[in-house]
């Protein structure tokens, strides 16, 4: 399956006019000339003055993390992602009819290397946005020349994206990158279609976990990063604002053999891990607002501001051209993409 050149619908982040988008994925906007660059077949949209010193020290601390994990903490991300795809594939065929799916449009907010957009791509109209140009341009490479998503670069807490014009807006793992995640939420808000819903998935700190020594031990926090320890309720709090039907469809407490472990009991650790994972969403839930895991939240139903029915956001025009020089570093090997290639495919034949 291809994309099509139609989706998604880009407009100019500067002045927010609908831009032309041709086959060969080109497109620019006529009034505002240095908004988008095109960089190998990406187009690479400027940043918000105001945050640019934020964007460039998070790619620049999310390269050096990347180039400090070992490559099986790269593949083990991408088995989590394929976990990840099979959870929200079967939400997003409960949530829309049969008829419809196989028009759907999907957009993958903070897309990472892609690996979920290239899973999403094979079923669904797909495309993923990312701050880091080095991500999307390893999102380029996992497609080896098929064109199944459209890959973006910008600012994804200032989608240049049309409002209301996309059915189903995912959000693995990005909140908690965001200098605003309120202003974040707004903006997939203001995205998503009428009858669309919006997939958040974030890590969840523990309430019984010590948040201030967990914020000091997060090494991308050390790097510069920007990178928010949510507790569940910031997380449903502000989307409960924006959505009437906001819904925690899926909890994983982290596990606790490796606690066990330690006097020696981890086969009792082990054993306890595979109940809490058959008990009750309800009481996964409340262990993980104790102890920390993964959280998959679902929201149906944006609530309209009535001053603002379109949602539609305000352009001021005050960009500043995106750090291009960032995608000289090298963050991952080269042999590492090619093994999360080998991974997808596998996934992909599983999954087909």
């Amino acid at each position: 399956m291809s994309y099509s050149v139609d989706f998604p619908r880009i407009v100019c982040p500067s002045c927010g006019r609908p831009v032309a988008q041709r086959a060969d994925e080109g497109c620019a906007c006529e009034f505002c000339p240095s908004a988008i660059q095109m960089v190998d077949g990406i187009p690479v949209f400027g940043v918000r003055s105001s945050q640019i010193a934020e964007v460039r020290s998070g790619i620049i601390a999310s390269h050096r993390f990347n180039a400090e994990v070992p490559a099986g903490s790269h593949l083990d991300y991408t088995a989590y992602t394929v976990k990840t795809y099979r959870t929200l594939r079967d939400i997003i065929e409960a949530s829309f009819s049969g008829p419809r799916q196989q028009r759907l449009s999907v957009l993958d907010v903070g897309g990472g290397r892609g690996e979920l957009a290239f899973l999403l791509g094979e079923t669904f109209d797909t495309a993923m946005i990312d701050v880091d140009l080095f991500s999307a341009k390893a999102a380029q490479a996992l497609q080896l020349g098929a064109s199944r998503f459209r890959v973006l670069c910008g600012d994804c807490s200032d989608l240049p994206i049309e409002s209301r014009s996309v059915d189903v807006l995912i959000s693995k793992d990005t909140a908690h990158h965001m200098a605003d995640p309120g202003l974040f939420f707004r903006e997939m808000a203001r995205v998503v279609r009428r009858g669309g819903i919006i997939v958040v998935t974030e890590p969840i700190q523990g309430l019984l976990v010590n948040r201030k020594k967990s914020l000091a031990a997060d090494r991308m926090r050390q790097l510069g990063a920007t990178h928010h320890h949510f507790y569940l309720k910031e997380i449903t709090g502000p989307l409960g604002r924006m959505f009437a039907d906001v819904r925690i469809v899926d909890a994983e407490p982290n596990p606790v053999a490796h606690v066990f472990a330690r006097f020696g009991l981890s086969r009792l650790g082990k054993f306890i891990d595979r109940i809490v994972a058959h008990l009750p969403l309800l009481l996964r839930t409340g262990i993980l607002n104790l102890r920390g895991g993964n959280g998959l939240v679902v929201c149906r139903l944006p609530v309209v501001d009535e001053s603002q029915q379109d949602h539609a956001k305000a352009y001021d025009g005050s960009l500043a051209e995106y750090p291009i020089d960032l995608v000289a570093v090298e963050p991952i090997p080269e042999i590492t993409i090619q093994n999360i290639q080998k991974v997808l495919r596998t996934a992909q034949r599983v999954n087909g």
